[in-house]
């Protein structure tokens, strides 16, 4: 299972990003693979999408991935913060 940050994502969404080849080119090659993201992470993927209302394209093109969400627990949101700011 390969469990994604933001930034390959938003990559791979955004054709004009400077990594959108790299980040595609991995998910080509690693197609076999279970691909994973956090629902924080899916968030953050969508805001510019949503900035320009094209949130429904955007998580359309993730759906395609067949990302399994990953859940976080509600206690979780310190810890984060903590590792955030580290």
């Amino acid at each position: 299972m390969i469990v994604f940050d933001a930034g390959v994502l938003v990559a791979h969404l955004a054709p004009t990003d400077a990594f959108h080849a790299s980040a595609t080119a991995f998910m080509e090659e690693y197609e076999d693979f279970d691909f994973a993201a956090n629902v924080v992470t899916l968030a953050e993927c969508l805001v510019r999408p949503a900035t320009f209302g094209r949130s429904s394209e955007a998580i359309a093109r993730l759906d395609q991935l067949m990302l399994i969400r990953i859940a976080l627990p509600e206690d979780v949101a310190a810890d984060l913060a903590l590792v955030r700011a580290g």
